[in-house]
């Protein structure tokens, strides 16, 4: 099956190669607008919206709750999701809250802009070969690695600081 987000803010569409399925609301979804879809190494599919994170059961959408134990829900903007080598999903938020946050399976962990991201409001994340976790934010770009953050601006030769996307290219 192939999940695509077609022409519509708020739906999710799956098609099959002879029917098209439309996933709403009705479904378990939030409503909201859909940012990102990654499907995981187990073929879990996760959709990251403007109500925060769902995950595909295979019969309906379930709201995964990202709160790690706090009485507010995670109901902030998801604009993107990474699973790295270690098969850790990684939750980036388009919100000037500290909502960012790293879920291993079994435990949530949050990694607020405080602890040497240069925004709290990610857009995009990937973990290049060497693994270093690479997450573009509005105010320039960040390297990680368990140790240490690395932050680049356009002091450092971006042409601008909204990094939107992240790619490693072939060499």
């Amino acid at each position: 099956m192939l999940f695509r987000s077609i022409g519509t803010d708020s739906d999710l569409r799956c098609w099959d190669g002879r029917h098209c399925r439309v996933f709403s609301s009705a479904d378990g979804l939030c409503g909201g607008r859909i940012h990102i879809l990654l499907e995981d190494r187990r073929q879990q599919l996760w959709v990251g919206c403007s109500g925060g994170v769902h995950r595909w059961t295979g019969e309906r959408f379930e709201y995964f709750d990202t709160s790690n134990g706090t009485e507010e829900k995670y109901a902030h903007t998801v604009t993107s999701i990474l699973e790295d080598s270690d098969g850790c999903l990684w939750f980036g938020t388009g919100s000037t809250f500290n909502n960012n946050c790293r879920w291993d399976g079994e435990r949530l962990w949050s990694f607020p802009h405080q602890d040497g991201l240069i925004d709290a409001r990610v857009q995009a994340m990937l973990e290049d070969r060497d693994g270093y976790i690479w997450i573009g934010t509005w105010c320039g770009v960040c390297r990680g690695d368990r140790a240490s953050i690395a932050v680049f601006t356009d002091t450092d030769g971006l042409p601008c600081n909204g990094v939107m996307s992240v790619l490693q290219d072939r060499q």
